[in-house]
């Protein structure tokens, strides 16, 4: 079945940059070039990544974070430790804190994908979805 929001998504693109060469007539007044200008019919495309945070930014989104601490005379806060680490995303994806045994063990992993593995770990979890249930139920006054 398709939803309303998914026809919306997948008509949309299509018909906008039609819509707004079409001329202008009585019943449809024409677009300005504000109109044309707005973000959600742009094309997408690829920006290019700054050259700001080199030394501390690990991904594409951490170069664009950098270019804009600079431009605000901000510098990046230290790293969080391990500890700290696991326990905002235990907080952050379940609601709850880790237990004395996950601590333990994310900091005896010495991988170099620990974090990734931890996060990976969180989200499979069925805590995740009871956490974002709650949440959601909340929001709908269930």
């Amino acid at each position: 079945m398709i939803t309303l929001h998914r026809l919306a998504y997948t008509i949309l693109p299509v018909l906008v940059p039609f819509a707004t060469s079409l001329p202008a007539s009585e019943d449809r007044p024409a677009f300005s070039a504000e109109d044309r200008a707005w973000w959600a019919i742009q094309p997408l495309m690829d920006p290019a990544i700054p050259e700001a945070g080199r030394g501390w930014a690990r991904n594409p989104v951490d170069h664009f974070i950098a270019r804009q601490q600079q431009r605000q005379g901000l510098e990046p806060a230290r790293e969080a430790e391990r500890r700290a680490l696991i326990r905002r995303a235990s907080f952050d994806l379940h609601g709850l804190p880790p237990s004395p045994e996950q601590i333990e063990a994310f900091l005896a992993d010495e991988r170099p994908d620990a974090w990734e593995q931890l996060v990976d770990g969180l989200l499979q979890s069925p805590r995740y979805g009871e956490h974002w249930a709650l949440h959601w139920l909340d929001v709908v006054r269930y």
